[in-house]
């Protein structure tokens, strides 16, 4: 179906799919569209690892660009809310 009013894809988090290096602002564009699901009357659902396409990409290769000590899921679900 793609993108609606209620459903929102995000590539990734830190890691630029045009520069294919660490973008902070990235994180910022999540918070934001968070923020206009919590303020819709609607609610709406944010998956990240997915393109514009709707093809899931993944978020393995950020990983690293987290926490390159300990990359993991974890450590990237407190990346992201860790604002």
């Amino acid at each position: 179906m793609g993108e609606t009013e209620t459903t929102e894809f995000k590539i990734g988090a830190i890691l630029n799919p045009y520069t294919n290096n660490r973008d902070n602002g990235m994180r910022e564009n999540i918070i934001i569209s968070v923020a206009g699901f919590l303020n819709s009357h609607w609610g709406g659902a944010l998956f990240i690892g997915v393109n514009d396409n709707g093809d899931v990409e993944g978020v393995n290769r950020e990983y690293p660009l987290v926490n390159n000590k300990k990359p993991g899921w974890d450590k990237y679900c407190m990346f992201i809310s860790d604002q």
